[in-house]
């Protein structure tokens, strides 16, 4: 015998934004998401900015001159890097 599982009917999802400004109707508004990392955006909101000068990624790395350690490098948007030693 077969049975059938009913799916629920996804939802609408309401946003609501307001403010204190006085704006036109056809006025562009922008979001400020704060200092995120593209990981953050990506994970949060689902986007990533090839310009986002505050995007920081840090990463383990093992090397073969150092083994069993593990180092935590940490890349800039501006491409330095920082390291433990």
């Amino acid at each position: 015998m077969r049975t059938s599982r009913r799916v629920p009917r996804l939802t609408r999802i309401k946003f609501l934004m307001s403010t204190d400004a006085v704006l036109n109707s056809n006025e562009e508004v922008f979001i400020s998401y704060g200092d995120l990392s593209n990981l953050d955006t990506l994970c949060d909101y689902g986007f990533v900015s090839s310009t986002n000068p505050v995007n920081t990624e840090t990463l383990p790395l093992r090397t073969l001159l150092l083994p069993g350690q593990t180092l935590q490098v940490t890349i800039h948007a501006n491409g330095s890097i920082d390291g433990d030693t």
